[in-house]
């Protein structure tokens, strides 16, 4: 691609396409994301942004229940933080978090919409640790909000599309400051000292625990100072990715324990694992109790691609895959 700008083009521009295909249901909100990225890839031969999924439009809202009470009928209704924090800073990417929250202000008087803002900073966090994390290479390697890789890059299991913990621990991490389960212990193992610029598997946990203990504070806050519905369904979407969270942190924590446990037949390090792995049903039972009533299972385009291979799994929902996150505990019991 390197041709297309060295020499500088006169006569085009280059114009980026930003393809969310990470979370279709929950909302997401994060202008520190948005501001960074705008900056590494702002150059004087780019004339802009194109921002949507390829696989999802966002017309019709067909994954809320339609017996539920709801202030939106459109799914970018639904998700107007998306749009408008995308719209704002690529029109200027200085606008202040102040300014961003203001839109909360308008729909939500009864909270502090600077708060909010920070909420779904550290909720939005989530996917954006998996995708760093687990190495997606196009659209349908990966579905951060239901913890997919239907269509896996590197080693696959052939249970299911979703992220099994043998393929937490054998796959390439995408940010190359993130250490991967196998290298992380081989070099506790070895004594190898790890530099200080890398994040290992056990620190990306820690911090997803630090991140969202606040949210579950402000969470908490926001519910006892506002019946409004609309809110209400906001708050839940962030305590899902709260759960979301929590589970992704302690598969990190069994994926080292259970790596240890190959690498050094030690017992303890599997009675680890097992603990992790039983916090990880309990998280994701949460994840269900917070979607069954609100959401329906829906299509989901990769996984319809793949229904020769999946035949059990021509819908999403985070309760189809319950018997996926119980298969963890069960291989390393076994």
């Amino acid at each position: 691609m390197r041709d297309f700008w060295d020499p500088k083009p006169e006569n085009y521009f280059i114009s980026w396409t930003i393809r969310n295909e990470d979370f279709f249901v929950l909302r997401w909100g994060d202008p520190d994301f948005i501001r960074s990225h705008i900056s590494t890839n702002h150059h004087d031969y780019v004339d802009g942004y194109f921002i949507g999924s390829e696989g999802y439009i966002p017309a019709v809202d067909y994954s809320y229940r339609n017996d539920l009470d709801k202030s939106w009928n459109y799914a970018f209704e639904k998700q107007w933080l998306f749009y408008h924090l995308w719209g704002r800073l690529l029109y200027n990417p200085d606008e202040t978090n102040a300014a961003l929250s203001f839109g909360f202000n308008q729909r939500y008087p009864d909270i502090n919409g600077a708060k909010m803002l920070r909420a779904f900073t550290l909720a939005s966090k989530v996917p954006e640790y998996l995708a760093s994390f687990h190495k997606g290479t196009w659209d349908f390697t990966l579905y951060s909000e239901g913890f997919l890789a239907p269509w896996q890059n590197g080693f696959d299991d052939g249970e299911s599309p979703f992220i099994s913990l043998e393929e937490l621990i054998n796959h390439e991490t995408l940010d190359q400051a993130y250490l991967s389960i196998p290298d992380y212990c081989e070099m506790k193992k070895s004594g190898i000292a790890i530099p200080d610029d890398v994040l290992t598997p056990l620190e990306l946990a820690a911090q997803i625990q630090v991140n969202n203990h606040e949210l579950d504070a402000l969470v908490a806050e926001f519910r006892s100072k506002s019946t409004d519905q609309t809110l209400q369904s906001e708050l839940d979407d962030l305590a899902i990715w709260s759960h979301l969270g929590y589970y992704f942190a302690d598969k990190l924590e069994a994926g080292v324990a259970f790596q240890n446990y190959i690498l050094s037949n030690n017992s303890d390090e599997k009675k680890n694992a097992i603990v992790k792995l039983e916090h990880c049903v309990s998280h994701w039972e949460k994840v269900i109790e917070l979607t069954e009533k609100r959401y329906r299972p829906m299509p989901y385009v990769s996984m319809g691609h793949h229904e020769q291979k999946w035949p059990d799994f021509k819908e999403f929902h985070w309760k189809n895959f319950m018997p996926e996150v119980k298969r963890d505990l069960q291989f390393v019991q076994q």
